[in-house]
């Protein structure tokens, strides 16, 4: 029986992946170790810069603010695996996030700079906004503290940017009811639709990790 030669790359390549994923040597204790302690600072940081993110009067410029302090948090996130995972389509799919997270952060920057000098002030909306905003925090930083991952740096990292992802999924849905700017809700939108396949990866990722 003659097999198509694509049909066997691609048989070649899932079995690679797998495999990688997979993978689990014995890592060093330190490792874990390093990576926990690092996590702590990252944490706290996050709290820190999540919860004081500038209050303007408008909700488009709060989600941005609010978005890129978010996305400060995950970079670290990345960082961490990078320099203390040991699994290498871990680590591929981690620097995916961080080239995406880098373009994102720089085009919200210069949108902050741009929607400053118009705001549309709306003290009540914003405050409902806030709202929703304070408990889609809460709730996330508090299953990141709780991600139990038998001292597997991989599943932790995986089971952390879980956490964070959904987060943000929602904080991304309730901006959109909120505001009225076009572009903004644009980057939400494509967003949530990046970080919805990320997540179904990253659940698929955890259940083969030994």
């Amino acid at each position: 029986m003659n097999i198509p030669m694509k049909k066997i790359a691609i048989i070649l390549l899932s079995l690679m992946v797998v495999s990688t994923v997979s993978y689990a040597k014995d890592r060093p204790k330190e490792n874990y170790e390093a990576y926990t302690k690092t996590y702590g600072k990252i944490l706290k940081t996050m709290h820190k810069e999540l919860k004081k993110a500038p209050k303007t009067g408008d909700v488009t410029i709060d989600f941005l603010y609010e978005l890129s302090s978010h996305h400060k948090g995950t970079l670290a996130l990345v960082e961490n695996e990078l320099t203390n995972g040991d699994n290498p389509v871990i680590w591929q799919f981690a620097r995916g996030i961080k080239r995406t997270h880098y373009k994102r952060k720089d085009q919200m920057e210069l949108l902050i700079k741009q929607l400053k000098k118009e705001k549309l002030v709306d003290k009540e909306k914003e405050a409902q906004y806030l709202a929703q905003y304070e408990g889609i925090i809460s709730e996330m930083l508090k299953e990141m503290e709780e991600a139990d991952c038998a001292e597997n740096v991989d599943k932790a990292y995986l089971f952390q940017m879980i956490a964070s992802h959904k987060a943000t999924n929602k904080l991304a849905e309730q901006f959109v009811q909120y505001s009225s700017n076009i572009t903004v809700q644009e980057i939400a939108t494509k967003m949530i639709e990046r970080q919805t396949k990320e997540l179904k990866q990253m659940e698929k990722f955890v259940r083969e990790i030994r």
